[in-house]
């Protein structure tokens, strides 16, 4: 049975479709008003800044939060404070009493909620789920989450053209109070009695010491798993040489003499690839994740030797679509096994580390690729690229991830 047909999922589904929608009205009104009142590039890259800060800062907290209390009353509370300081920068610049300083402060705090309920979010899926529906559950909520932010920024530039950056923030709020009204109907399942009663044993602890020593418990679940630590670790670095794509297209296109059109083809090819895969993944039943895996990561790597390579616009759209592709079906597959090798209680933890370490492999990236960009020509740089994710195969090649991954279908711990 699809996953579709599960209300509980539907619920959580609707939710995060309404959230992943709002998600661009704040950034671009903010951008947008930002820029249009000072003219300032640097006051916008220390935005984004301050966003991955308090994301990379926070999200490991939010699934400690998430492991110990109700995931559904934790991402609730979340989206009803996102959503009021939204509407209140909202008013409050249409009112024209919005000042810098207050927007560090908000973005500060709507990425802290952001952060905080990310993990409860991650963990919710495999509770309301069967094991035998989790990629068919990633796939159909990858698939509408990616559509929802592919959507959201046309529609907040539309809405901050017509509206203003006021209007659209308004309407930005509303779509996250309304994610917060679905999840408020969604029925959390309980876990089983023994584990209830170790979460509330840990939770009778010593106020001060109980959340640390939630925290480095989480850790150790994952430095304890030689396939959930290959996973961590393999994501993280993927995410930071993959990361320098964001600022390396722009100029790529002019290189190929694509102009700004090209710009735009080539950065909709990888969403593309990824939509594809995604929707292949509903309807494809992997029973051995390495089969997918590893040609996932080996596909990635050809997709930027194509750029390398690419003498056209043509041929490099068709080789960021196919990396978007295999990009798509490898990280249902590795969502999969984080779902259904971390025990239920700790799975908040899990993806809380696991998206503090994404995040933080960004920046890192931009910054190498600022660095880069200075002292070598463009395509050299993707062959760079393509040379470490070939390297990154390897981690999935170690005999006791192999044996895990091959040998058998993934089981739960």
């Amino acid at each position: 049975m699809h996953p579709i047909k599960n209300a509980q999922f539907r619920l959580l589904l609707a939710t995060r479709l309404s959230a992943n929608l709002s998600a661009g009205f704040f950034e671009v009104a903010v951008i947008w008003w930002v820029f249009e009142t000072t003219g300032s590039g640097a006051l916008i890259a220390a935005i984004a800044l301050v966003g991955s800060l308090s994301y990379i800062l926070v999200a490991p907290w939010g699934g400690v939060l998430a492991d110990r209390y109700s995931k559904k009353s934790l991402i609730t509370l979340m989206y009803w404070i996102d959503g009021v300081l939204t509407a209140a920068a909202g008013v409050l610049l249409m009112l024209g009493q919005l000042h810098l300083a207050l927007i560090f402060l908000l973005l500060a705090i709507t990425n802290i909620a952001t952060a905080l309920r990310a993990p409860a979010l991650g963990a919710l899926l495999p509770l309301i789920l069967p094991k035998e529906s989790y990629q068919q559950g990633n796939a159909t909520m990858g698939l509408a989450v990616s559509l929802a932010g592919m959507s959201s920024f046309p529609l907040a530039g539309v809405a901050t053209a017509a509206l203003g950056a006021g209007g659209a923030l308004l309407v930005g709020a509303g779509l996250i109070l309304v994610a917060g009204l679905f999840m408020a109907f969604l029925q959390e399942p309980r876990l089983a009695p023994a584990t209830e009663q170790a979460a509330s044993e840990q939770a009778s602890g010593p106020v001060k010491a109980a959340p640390v020593a939630s925290f480095i418990e989480g850790v150790q679940a994952v430095l304890q798993n030689s396939l959930l630590l290959s996973v961590v670790v393999t994501v993280a670095v993927l995410n930071l040489i993959l990361a320098p794509l964001t600022v390396l297209l722009a100029p790529y296109a002019a290189l190929l003499t694509a102009g700004a059109a090209g710009f735009g083809f080539l950065a909709g090819a990888a969403v593309l690839g990824q939509l594809l895969g995604l929707s292949l993944a509903n309807f494809w039943k992997v029973s051995r994740p390495l089969a997918v895996i590893v040609p996932g990561t080996v596909g990635v790597g050809l997709s930027l030797a194509g750029l390398y390579l690419a003498p056209s616009l043509p041929v490099a759209i068709a080789a960021l679509a196919f990396g978007g592709l295999c990009a798509a079906l490898m990280n249902v597959q590795l969502e999969v096994i984080l779902q259904t090798n971390v025990k239920p209680e700790l799975l908040g933890r899990a993806y809380g580390l696991l998206g503090s370490l994404s995040m933080a492999a960004q920046p890192a990236g931009y910054a190498a690729a600022g660095g880069l960009m200075a002292i070598w020509p463009i395509r050299p740089i993707f062959a760079g690229m393509a040379v470490l994710v070939f390297l990154m195969t390897a981690a999935w090649l170690r005999p006791a991830v192999r044996q895990q991954l091959s040998t058998r279908p993934v089981e739960a711990s």
